[in-house]
């Protein structure tokens, strides 16, 4: 194969995983949105909301990917990853036109909601795209671009609105998932989908956009004999959910949620508002939080082949819990609304220390591992189920956070967040088995048909073996 062509095939998978990237920064706008907007509904008197409505508008997303993710499941096996993602635009489009014009608390609700259906189609659909499309078979680094592009899309709002108006963020993030939408219009399907419904020359039409090879009849032929080439049924769904890979993908998923982070991202304005320090940096406070999110998720990204993730974790863990408490001590024995001494520094030393914390390990491990450890034809199932269970974490932990702040409580949301993650830490320690990345060089010693039951090994090495999890 020439060199001309192996530029362009590397050139399709690169394009395909940035267009699939405008829209993760896009869902982590609609995510970041509330820390960045809410204390101008709020305070500035443009639609007298009150506290519950700012709750109700913040959550919405969350409730909108909870109804939409068991149908995106179906959706991404039905019509495809690369059109599931696509279609993404139709409700992240209209939710910003509603959001940029609305005028009242229901259309900027409805407009939230709608937001949230693009959500659950997008995590169920993006990482089975870019794994289809991407040919290397280390793929740990690429998983982690979700977590990073959802963090810059959080830090890209609050930028954005503090420097403009909710109108013209809104605008730009449509015109963000636009772009998206017209890239993918020019990108391959996945190889993978149609294979699996026998649309044979389409497959490899596929392949030789994005391989770097002339010859895809051998690629095509190992796809369709991969030993986890299946039909995805409901027994199969049922014996995945029961097993221990599943469990420990639910800790790690209630460990990244537990911890209060959902409440943390949309409410952080409201944690400091009392505090002096505010005074001094203003709207700066959520772009300096979520800049350092940002950098500590790459940094860490950067070093995970070469440390045991689990140890990344629980020191991630432990983090965030002793923050955690001694925020929630600050509230409780400091008036904060009187504190003129140093003491009023804790409030936001305290919140950088826990977003280094977060972002060390809970931001992107259990993500990556989670895309990992599943076989690809059952891969946007799990995510999905993943995802709702995520969700409703996130809605409870808002709901606590809201209550105890609006009675002048706020330090008991900040102790139950600490014991919650007191509790993932256990579990973690005691149910999630050492977990040892392969290098490239590994995988690439394994064949093709042994590959899944390869990466599950390397996750659970220490506890269980690979017979558990081989068919």
């Amino acid at each position: 194969m020439t060199q001309s062509k192996i530029y362009g095939a590397q050139a399709v998978q690169y394009a395909a995983i940035f267009f699939g990237c405008l829209n993760v920064i896009n869902s982590g706008m609609v995510y970041g949105w509330p820390s960045a907007s809410l204390p101008q509904l709020l305070h500035s008197g443009k639609m007298c909301l009150t506290h519950l409505e700012g709750m109700s508008i913040a959550i919405a997303p969350l409730l909108g990917s909870i109804l939409a993710s068991p149908l995106s499941c179906i959706i991404t096996d039905t019509v495809g990853p690369k059109r599931t993602l696509m279609y993404t635009f139709y409700p992240y489009i209209f939710s910003w036109i509603l959001i940029a014009s609305s005028k009242n608390f229901g259309l900027l609700l409805l407009g939230r909601l709608v937001s949230g259906i693009g959500d659950g189609a997008l995590f169920s659909s993006f990482s089975v795209y870019i794994s289809d499309i991407y040919e290397k078979n280390s793929k740990f680094k690429l998983f982690s671009l979700f977590p990073i592009c959802f963090s810059f899309g959080i830090l890209l709002i609050n930028i954005l609105e503090s420097i403009s108006s909710i109108l013209i963020s809104a605008s730009i993030a449509g015109a963000l998932t636009s772009l998206s939408f017209c890239g993918m219009l020019i990108m391959p399907e996945s190889p993978y989908y149609y294979s699996m419904k026998e649309k044979t020359y389409q497959a490899k039409e596929a392949m030789r956009c994005i391989r770097e090879r002339d010859d895809v009849d051998e690629a095509l032929r190992k796809l369709q004999s991969d030993s986890v080439y299946k039909d995805l049924t409901l027994q199969e769904i049922i014996k995945m959910i029961s097993g221990r890979l599943f469990t420990t993908s639910l800790i790690l998923a209630s460990a990244q949620q537990v911890c209060g982070i959902s409440a943390i991202i949309f409410f952080v304005t409201t944690i400091l508002k009392d505090s002096k320090i505010q005074y001094y940096f203003d709207a700066e406070i959520s772009i300096i939080l979520f800049f350092l999110l940002l950098s500590i998720t790459i940094f860490s990204t950067c070093i995970f082949e070469y440390r045991e993730s689990r140890n990344i974790l629980l020191c991630s863990t432990l983090g965030t819990v002793i923050t955690l408490v001694i925020n929630g001590l600050y509230f409780q024995f400091v008036n904060s609304k009187t504190d003129n001494s140093l003491m009023s520094l804790i409030p936001i030393a305290t919140l950088m220390i826990y977003i280094i914390c977060y972002g060390l390990g809970l931001n992107n491990l259990p993500f990556i591992l989670l895309n990992e450890c599943f076989p690809r034809y059952a891969l946007s199932a799990i995510l999905g189920i993943i995802h709702v269970f995520s969700n409703l974490m996130a809605i409870m932990i808002c709901i606590i956070f809201t209550t105890f702040n609006d009675s002048y409580r706020i330090y008991v949301a900040f102790y139950c967040f600490a014991g919650g993650s007191v509790i993932c830490f256990l579990l973690i320690l005691f149910f999630v088995p050492k977990t040892q990345i392969p290098s490239e060089e590994t995988i690439s010693l394994i064949d093709s048909s042994e590959k899944e039951a390869a990466k599950t090994y390397y996750f659970m090495n220490g506890s269980f073996e690979i017979s558990d999890y081989s068919d």
